[in-house]
């Protein structure tokens, strides 16, 4: 008849007290008496080596199914992504840079077990092609630094947000919005005046300052005569006079009278 001791410390360990035989049950007491004598000394035997910081919480015997399955070997693929949503989300929906990299398993770039101070995310950000995120760098977006625009603070999707008030300390680089006021709404020189416009109807993505798609002939005032090299600034002024902060004024001026700019008249 099989023992019926159950291991006071863990679980795994009563498994094989239940199945061993009687004559052979004081042998594996005596042999669980020097492998037990604290749950630091399991993990020791058992573990490859350290958990990254990042992985700090799953450290000890109780938490290995968290990340492998038994009798396989390395990390499951998801099992990861259960813990990841917001990643396991974009590779269900095919965009973002690991959707890229096909049914690649996550261990075969985020090694584990290397100690505290390993970094888990490594990746040549000079040779890095950000293209395959989706989002493609030109022009003055090509030359800054990645932590320019990957701030907690510039995250935009909702799950994103909600994954790192979960986990405080994370970084990724996931959940940034597209589209130009995402990043620029406190700098957009125009306040709310074009908010029902692209900015690309007229910018590009180099300077603020130059409008390389913009037509005046397109407005509801066409440049003829003089005015054509007359310097934008003689017309368009700061909404608050004196405050080069403040937004440009490009809506809402009158030009049906010429005295609504030449009160003076003509010289």
């Amino acid at each position: 008849m099989p023992c019926r001791v159950a291991c006071p410390t863990d679980p795994l360990l009563g498994v094989i007290l239940w199945c061993c035989p009687p004559r052979r049950c004081l042998q594996a007491l005596a042999l669980i008496a020097c492998l037990t004598p604290c749950a630091g000394a399991q993990a020791q035997l058992v573990s490859p080596g350290g958990l990254s910081s990042a992985h700090a919480s799953l450290g000890g015997l109780t938490h290995c199914r968290d990340c492998h399955q038994l009798g396989v070997r390395g990390a499951d693929r998801q099992r990861c992504l259960d813990c990841h949503r917001p990643l396991a989300r974009r590779l269900a929906a095919g965009t973002g840079l690991h959707a890229s990299f096909g049914d690649r398993e996550c261990a075969s770039c985020h090694r584990e077990h290397f100690g505290a101070g390993f970094a888990l995310v490594r990746f040549d950000t000079a040779g890095f092609d950000h293209a395959r995120t989706g989002f493609t760098l030109r022009q003055a977006h090509d030359t800054l630094a990645c932590s320019r625009c990957h701030r907690p603070g510039r995250v935009a999707a909702a799950d994103v947000r909600q994954y790192l008030a979960r986990n405080p300390g994370a970084r990724t680089y996931l959940g940034l919005g597209a589209g130009c006021r995402d990043c620029h709404v406190q700098d957009d020189p125009h306040g709310r005046q074009f908010r029902s416009r692209r900015c690309d109807e007229c910018h590009d993505e180099g300077r603020w300052a130059n409008f390389p798609r913009f037509n005046h002939s397109r407005t509801r005032y066409p440049l003829t005569g003089e005015h054509v090299t007359v310097p934008c600034s003689q017309c368009h002024f700061h909404e608050r006079r004196g405050d080069p902060h403040s937004p440009v004024r490009y809506l809402g001026l009158a030009f049906a009278r010429c005295t609504a700019c030449h009160p003076a008249g003509f010289r």
